[in-house]
């Protein structure tokens, strides 16, 4: 009963009942042991709101592309500048910047080249 109370105010939902003054003074104990060994989040992962972007649209553009991160699309523009110029790559170009493996180099020059995205009647 216990372990499922503090994982509800590992949610958030702060719940504490205790009989007596005993029984307060070990869920003290056992919250002050949880929050020492860092297992308590103020919120649950899946309850975070994601991060407004902070780039520009070109970096959500490139972060689109499955395997990037906000961290590599920046790291990519940096190297071109924009989109445009990044278009023109080619897959060993990409795999020049660090962090850009075959995978990422792949997804990028395929979501770059991606037809749908620029023509309506796909």
């Amino acid at each position: 009963m216990r372990g499922l109370c503090l994982a509800i105010q590992d949610l958030g939902v702060a719940i504490v009942r205790s009989e007596d003054a005993d029984d307060t003074a070990a869920w003290l104990l056992q919250l002050a042991e949880r929050r020492r060994e860092g297992a308590v989040r103020d919120r649950p992962r899946y309850a975070q709101r994601p991060m407004s972007p902070r780039g520009s649209g070109s970096e959500a553009a490139v972060a689109a592309a499955s395997g990037i991160g906000p961290t590599i699309a920046r790291r990519i523009l940096s190297r071109y500048g924009s989109i445009k110029s990044l278009a023109a790559a080619d897959i060993d170009d990409l795999q020049a910047i660090p962090g850009v493996g075959i995978r990422r180099a792949e997804a990028i020059v395929s979501l770059i080249r991606d037809e749908s995205l620029t023509d309506p009647s796909r």
